[in-house]
């Protein structure tokens, strides 16, 4: 029997990941998954801490989307590039890694997922929310990352094994397959951070 090296992989992630340095060095981000090819990263999704107004890192190279889970608001100045763009929980900013990006933190400690995918890939990340019917997500080739934001989420996988999702964890499924995943609340309502990319482009 021979294992299709691009079958498509589940797995669940805690939000643990180890630290990683912001290029400017003022933080730390805590990494749940990236992925790396000839040594250069591809992208990442990670967690950190925005503790008072700063200037974001250079990632020239990068696109960048920005998400708050808890605290703040901030406010997102781009040097001219683009207009300023507040920042409110639970609404992605996307936005150029090599724009001169300045975080104006209007309120508490922001907490905030990021997501960092090189310039080029076809990407999307989006919010969504669930009850206790459920709601079906096509699967295609490539990654699909789903977030737990609030509540708790059950997910089964085509192949009727059902995954349970905490708050803060991350449901990833890599590779190829057809049919759906199928996704609820555990248990009343619950919120999504959804990242998808295409393998490919």
């Amino acid at each position: 029997m021979t294992t299709d090296p691009m079958a498509m992989k589940f797995s669940v992630l805690d939000a643990t990941g180890r630290e990683v340095p912001w290029g400017n060095g003022i933080d730390v981000s805590r990494e749940i998954i990236a992925r790396h090819e000839a040594g250069a990263l591809l992208w990442r999704l990670s967690t950190t801490k925005i503790r008072q107004s700063c200037d974001f890192s250079d990632y020239q190279g990068y696109d960048r989307t920005i998400t708050l889970l808890a605290g703040g608001p901030f406010q997102l100045e781009f040097g001219g590039h683009a207009p300023a763009a507040r920042v409110e929980q639970y609404r992605p900013c996307r936005f150029s890694g090599g724009w001169p990006a300045y975080c104006r933190l209007l309120g508490d400690t922001a907490s905030v997922i990021n997501v960092m995918v090189a310039d080029g890939l076809d990407y999307a990340v989006s919010t969504a929310a669930f009850t206790d019917a459920e709601s079906p997500l096509a699967l295609g080739v490539g990654v699909t990352l789903i977030h737990c934001l609030q509540g708790d989420l059950a997910i089964a996988t085509p192949d009727g094994i059902r995954h349970a999702v905490a708050r803060e964890e991350t449901f990833a499924a890599e590779g190829q397959a057809g049919g759906d995943l199928r996704i609820r609340a555990a248990d009343g309502t619950a919120q999504a951070l959804v990242f998808r990319l295409e393998s490919g482009t």
